[in-house]
């Protein structure tokens, strides 16, 4: 057993609740049903360029269609419903509080009766931007298993494609526990202040005084719009109630000092400085709901949605009912969602998700409708180490920075790949440490226990010291006068330890990059073992150009960052780089007579 308790659902928090089955059922949604002439929309297949749309008279029977061809909702019997609902509890006072009961005992009767969201791109339709909150089964599952992490004071994290409605769901969650539940202190919060409080919906307050607006007087614990000692920025009460919603930017010190009923951190995935967040929100509530899209496996929301332990929620938009294969092929076509947008918007892939990723060719697993693709990432006998290959390595140094050490054999490649090459590189083992000599790394090497052909680094880097200021290439290389005692490692380091002779070049920027880039377009030409190197994976995976954090698009003409990442995919540059330039390769034969490897016809291009 893993110690893990099931995941659950409560409709309510509330002691003395109704029996679930006192509760009256309220009616839901329906797909719009052709009756046959209305307007409906479909692919054009006579256009071969892109995706474009039309529309056309639809057959009786039919499921009806947007233009954004999502399938089209009917929630006329749930609006009758509410319409008649609300006219007889403004006639009988008795029959309000009988609505009071059922809400607080159900938080799908009072979101379904009560509540209402915004969509503005229905304006373009000539409908009105305000539509009754029916909610989904997926909504349906989510709301009441939030009541049962509150109940059972447990954190939960969801992961979620893009317009599923999360952010709505929790912001109805805030309002029936104010509304409900006296005392209740809410903390919403978001990367910026302007996506916390902006005063429109497209903010968390904007939603959550709509929701309150929308609903009867009667049920919104007096709270007033607009009124100076109910509703400021970043901060609403609820005078009946005492319930407050405190607004948070999402920060290291966001909470400190207070405590809440539970937290709700929109778009954890973006947020920098995460561990220091989740310390700060620790001593807050012992209930957080973090919700957010993917961005890139290296970050403190993907390490949660990875943790077997964590108490999570998928939101896929295959889930959504409105949504087809139609409507997501037509979301892909679109000149402004590049497959990374694709993956961190709708397919909720950590692996390809970070934007302005410097390996955007690096594939992380086979392609749903090309499976023969080559995979990057693989396990099996091609990316194991192997005794009978000579093994290669590549260095960056470091002296603040952490120095870094990917190794890498040369091996046949797969029959089925030949047409474009008979060898591939395979990076099997991966070693990074800070603050090590350059002694302690020649220890490190040497007891690997691998028959090495060559070290490559990057010359401008090997000039730098070591943290006892001796340069890299030269003491890698030079003799040991004394024998040294290796804290860190735990053993003597003696004098007769082998050399370690470094080649490389004095590399440019870009095209270090640019190699490893042709290598990986190249079907077959490089793999990474899974379990070998992780970390130089997940480096592959989130190395990344500087974004702009308001448009979340690459900054024109910006580098590679300097980060967590950049330390191992440099190693893998420098050697790529050394072993595949073309000046370089016919120096580097011309002058190691002792050089093992077949040339690839890659390498000879």
């Amino acid at each position: 057993m893993s110690g893990v308790q099931p995941s659950g659902n409560l409709l309510t928090l509330w002691p003395d609740a109704l029996p679930p089955e006192a509760v009256p059922e309220y009616p839901t949604y329906e797909l719009r049903t052709a009756v046959g002439g209305e307007i409906t929309w479909e692919i054009d297949t006579s256009n071969k360029i892109g995706v474009l749309t039309r529309s056309r008279q639809a057959e009786p029977g039919e499921l009806l269609r947007d233009a954004d061809l999502r399938y089209e909702l009917d929630w006329s019997e749930n609006l009758l419903w509410r319409s008649r609902v609300m006219a007889q509890a403004e006639r009988e006072p008795a029959f309000r509080e009988l609505q009071w009961l059922f809400c607080k005992s159900s938080v799908l009767y009072y979101i379904n009766t009560f509540c209402w969201t915004y969509d503005p791109r229905r304006v373009l339709s000539g409908l009105d931007p305000s539509v009754p909150f029916v909610t989904f089964p997926f909504q349906d599952d989510l709301l009441t298993w939030a009541v049962w992490l509150l109940h059972n004071r447990e954190s939960g994290v969801i992961e979620k494609s893009r317009e599923m409605g999360a952010t709505w769901c929790f912001m109805s969650l805030a309002s029936w526990l104010g509304n409900f539940y006296p005392g209740s202190v809410i903390y919403p919060s978001s990367l910026r202040e302007e996506d916390v409080d902006n005063r429109t919906e497209d903010s968390l307050f904007g939603k959550y005084r709509f929701l309150q607006r929308n609903l009867p007087e009667w049920l919104r614990s007096g709270w007033v719009e607009g009124a100076q000692q109910y509703d400021r920025q970043m901060l609403i009460e609820l005078p009946d109630t005492g319930s407050v919603l405190h607004g948070q930017k999402t920060a290291s010190t966001a909470g400190v000092g207070g405590r809440a009923t539970c937290l709700i951190p929109d778009e954890f995935a973006r947020v920098e400085d995460a561990k220091a967040v989740l310390a700060a929100f620790a001593s807050l509530s012992q209930t957080a709901f973090f919700i957010s899209t993917p961005q890139g496996m290296g970050n403190e929301f993907a390490r949660m949605a990875h943790d077997p332990r964590a108490k999570k929620k998928t939101l896929h938009w295959t889930l959504h009912p409105q949504k087809n294969r139609e409507w997501y092929g037509k979301e892909c076509a679109k000149v402004q969602n590049t497959p990374e947008i694709i993956a961190q918007e709708h397919e909720i892939q950590y692996e390809t998700s970070t934007l302005g990723r410097v390996f955007p060719q690096f594939r992380s697993f086979p392609d749903r409708e090309n499976p023969r693709l080559w995979v990057h990432i693989q396990e099996g006998p091609l990316v194991e180490f192997d005794p009978h290959y000579n093994v290669v390595t590549g260095m960056d140094f470091g002296m603040a920075d952490p120095t870094s050490v990917v190794y890498a054999q040369l091996k046949p490649a797969p029959v089925e790949y030949h047409p474009w090459t008979r060898e591939t590189m395979v990076f099997f083992d991966e070693t990074e440490a800070a603050n090590l000599t350059v002694f302690e790394w020649r220890y490190l090497l040497n007891h690997k226990g691998y028959r090495y052909d060559l070290h490559i680094g990057d010359m401008r880097t090997g000039q730098q010291r070591d943290a006892r200021g001796r340069s890299w290439m030269k003491w890698l290389a030079g003799p040991m006068e004394l024998p040294e005692y290796s804290e860190a490692l735990g053993t003597s380091i003696e004098i007769s330890e082998k050399p370690i002779v470094v080649k490389g070049k004095y590399n440019s920027e870009i095209e270090p990059v640019q190699r490893v880039r042709e290598l990986l377009r190249t079907p077959g030409a490089i793999a990474f073992s899974r379990h070998g190197v992780p970390g130089l994976i997940i480096g592959m995976q989130n190395w990344a150009v500087t974004v702009d954090r308001e448009t979340r698009k690459p900054i024109y003409n910006a580098k590679p960052e300097h980060d967590q990442w950049s330390h191992r995919c440099k190693a893998l540059c420098y050697l790529i780089d050394y072993m595949y330039g073309q000046v370089v390769f016919k120096k580097r034969v011309e002058s190691d007579p002792d050089w093992k490897f077949r040339t690839s016809k890659l390498a000879r291009l």
